[in-house]
């Protein structure tokens, strides 16, 4: 099972359970020897069960975890802590889950491409411009 870090705040996860699953899970980060318990809320992906598969009784949901102030500066700054999942049922089993880091990168440098609409836009064969752009390669 994977975990991702989509911004400085937030983790994600995609489990598959049963439909109308009430069991909550539990995320546990560690870092060195200090271990954070965060809260999580699921959702269901789809209304289960589906109107195509009557008889199905799995559906994926999305898991949220809110990561607190406090631990944010620790944890953008260093490398990612190990991360755990349980559920409230069997809170001491807890299982190993790979957490990356998926935040968007900030872009290195602007694009030099600029576009003049205005002789585009009154332009009527607009074949020409196409041909322009394969020509000039």
């Amino acid at each position: 099972m994977d975990a991702y870090l989509v911004d400085d705040r937030t983790i994600r996860i995609t489990t598959i359970r049963k439909c109308k699953s009430n069991i909550r899970l539990g995320f546990y980060l560690r870092f060195n020897a200090t271990t954070f318990a965060l809260h999580t809320s699921s959702r269901p992906i789809q209304t289960c069960p589906w109107f195509f598969a009557g008889k199905c009784n799995f559906v994926g949901y999305f898991t949220q975890i809110s990561v607190p102030k406090v631990i944010v500066p620790t944890l953008v700054s260093e490398s990612m802590p190990e991360a755990f999942v349980s559920t409230e049922r069997d809170k001491g089993i807890r299982h190993r889950v790979r957490l990356h880091d998926a935040r968007a990168k900030k872009p290195t440098r602007k694009h030099e491409l600029a576009v003049c609409l205005q002789p585009i836009f009154l332009l009527a064969d607009w074949t020409i411009l196409i041909q322009f752009f394969e020509v000039s390669h």
